[in-house]
Order: structure tokens, then C-alpha cells, then sequence
């Protein structure tokens, strides 16, 4: 897995990252150098995050599950964890990896001093888009992602909880 994030970032997020300098400057709209790199760093992520939800070719399945009930899988997750059926391990990837995976939006969102109802917005927005491309891109064929509304409130949480992080690290 790291050596997949590694290599889109050289492959992807380098030709990018180069443009969006070659832009910065060229436009002369090159921010100080921290603003600069914050930013750069947030393209980045965002382009491996992309790629991995959207892009990463595998395995399609004829029949794709959908759960358009909240905390389904997650409840599914606690009993299979509780009856000793998967591992800890499994269902902390699965469950806090679709926290951690956004944090990094929400704590962007702080850096940018976003206003609290708009944070809250784009909370709820981001992984609504990041869940209609998996739908999408199953539909054409292209890879298999399961549509989960409890993966959209658990990337809600995270965006959130990233915002808060810095909002509280940020108290004078």
C-alpha cells in the first residue's frame, strides 16, 4: 500500500504538484512559502486520495452491495468483533480508516479558517462525491468500491473531527 501511495504521488501528484507551481508563479500569485507548502501538500493528498478511491484498478464484481441504511455496517462490524468472528485489526481499518482517511480535509478546512456552517457543508459534501464516484465508476465497469452511507458518516466524521483538531490547537 505505501509503495502504491509512493508511486502515485511521483507518477501523478509530481507532474501536478510542478504545474500547480509553474501557475503560482506565473500568474505571480505564489503565497509565502508555508501557505505554499500547506497547499502543495493538500494537492497532493487530494490527488492520491483520487487515485485510490477512483482510479486504482481491481477486481470488478457483476453484483456490487449497497447499504442505504446508517450504521448498518458498522453494527455489522461491533457483533462480527463481539462474536470473535474478524480480528480488531480488520474492522479498526475498515471503521477508523474511513476517519483518518479524511482528517486531512478537515484539518485543511481549519487551516483556511473556514467558517463552522460552511466546514459542516463541505463535511457532508465531500463524501457524498467521494461515494457517487465509487457508484460511478463500478457502473462503467472500471472497479469495484462498496457504496456504504456508514463509510459517508464515518468520512463526515473525520473531515469534522480534523477541523476541530485544529480549531482547539489553534485556541490563543
Amino acid at each position: 500500500m505505501l509503495q502504491t501511495i509512493f508511486q502515485v504521488g511521483i507518477v501523478f501528484g509530481l507532474p501536478i504538484i510542478v504545474l500547480y507551481i509553474i501557475i503560482k508563479f506565473s500568474t505571480k500569485s505564489f503565497k509565502t512559502l508555508k501557505i505554499e507548502i500547506i497547499n502543495t501538500t493538500m494537492l497532493l493528498y487530494t490527488v492520491i486520495l483520487v487515485y485510490l478511491l477512483w482510479l486504482d484498478p481491481g477486481y470488478v464484481m457483476a453484483n456490487q452491495s449497497y447499504n442505504f441504511i446508517p450504521f448498518k455496517t458498522i453494527a455489522l462490524y461491533v457483533n462480527q468483533l463481539l462474536e470473535g468472528f474478524l480480528p480488531l485489526r480488520i474492522i479498526a481499518i475498515n471503521l477508523l480508516g474511513n476517519i483518518v482517511v479524511t482528517v486531512p480535509i478537515g484539518l485543511w478546512l481549519g487551516y483556511k479558517r473556514i467558517a463552522v456552517k460552511h466546514a459542516i457543508l463541505f463535511s457532508a459534501t465531500v463524501p457524498v462525491i467521494m461515494e457517487m464516484g465509487q457508484l460511478f465508476f463500478h457502473e462503467i465497469g472500471y472497479v469495484t468500491r462498496t457504496v456504504d452511507i456508514d463509510d459517508w458518516i464515518l468520512n463526515f466524521v473525520g473531515i469534522f473531527l480534523g477541523y476541530f483538531i485544529l480549531k482547539w490547537l489553534k485556541k490563543p
